[in-house]
């Protein structure tokens, strides 16, 4: 049996009809700028009480890139992404640090000025929805519980 099929019956469906029959129906198109902004849906969701990773910081231009290793001091376990992405490019999850170096979940290392190096990718709408300049949100990263 086609394992699509297979999965219709289960009642798994494709992410391009989830959108058409679910998001676009019940969304109106003038809301989805608050929710194509990550730091606009963070305010929003802890406005309603609902629980959401502590934001350690935002970098908006080039020049507050600098004072990166201030952000980061005493941080280890954290996750750097665009603001205004999409379909999670541009995201870096951190899970510790060896010495001068953080440690990617992947087990790579990164110094600062790796870190700065995407930083400015991001600012420069790299991984934007629509390729327009954007900011580098650094947030904890989420533990889940096993």
């Amino acid at each position: 049996m086609n394992p699509f099929r297979r999965l219709r019956e289960q009642g798994i469906i494709g992410m391009n009809e989830r959108n058409a029959r679910y998001i676009q129906v019940h969304n109106p198109r003038s809301r989805y700028p608050l929710v194509d902004d990550k730091l606009r849906s963070k305010a929003l969701a802890e406005a309603a009480g609902i629980a959401v990773p502590r934001l350690i910081g935002v970098i908006e231009a080039n020049r507050q890139a600098r004072q990166l290793e201030r952000i980061l001091q005493g941080e280890t376990d954290f996750v750097i992404k665009p603001a205004n992405g999409s379909g999670g490019n541009g995201i870096m999850v951190f899970s510790g640090r060896v010495g001068p170096y953080y440690r990617l979940s992947n087990g790579a290392l990164l110094s600062l000025d790796d870190i700065g190096h995407h930083i400015a990718n991001i600012l420069s709408g790299m991984y934007s929805l629509r390729g327009l300049p954007d900011k580098a949100m650094i947030e904890e990263r989420v533990q889940f519980d096993p």
